[in-house]
């Protein structure tokens, strides 16, 4: 769970370190899509590469369905000793913002 806008919010959280199969991502996105469980599907990753393959993939098969739920999250240090999380970007609707500014975690 987290806040955004001081209202809370369930996240569907997707954690990519390697790169899966197209049908097993789409497969993904469609079972969260489907359902009203959660509020946002955030993938997080530590490869930008991977992210923006993933990203190409959900946006080209679920267009519009896709583009106010899910989110793209960046750390390159997501596995390393000096992970921070408040160096996490995300990517959403077209814009790279900080995950400060996306979500109230200061609680």
């Amino acid at each position: 769970m987290g806040k955004q806008k001081k209202k809370e919010i369930k996240i569907a959280f997707e954690l990519e370190l390697t790169r899966k199969s197209k049908v097993r991502i789409k497969n993904k996105v469609l079972e969260h899509l489907s359902n009203n469980r959660f509020d946002y599907i955030l993938y997080y990753f530590q490869d930008e590469s991977l992210l923006k393959t993933y990203k190409k993939i959900i946006e080209e098969t679920y267009k519009d369905k896709a583009s106010h739920r899910v989110l793209y999250a960046l750390n390159p240090k997501l596995m390393l000793k000096d992970f921070n999380f408040k160096d996490t970007v995300i990517y959403t609707e077209g814009k790279i913002q900080n995950v400060l500014e996306v979500f109230d975690v200061s609680s």
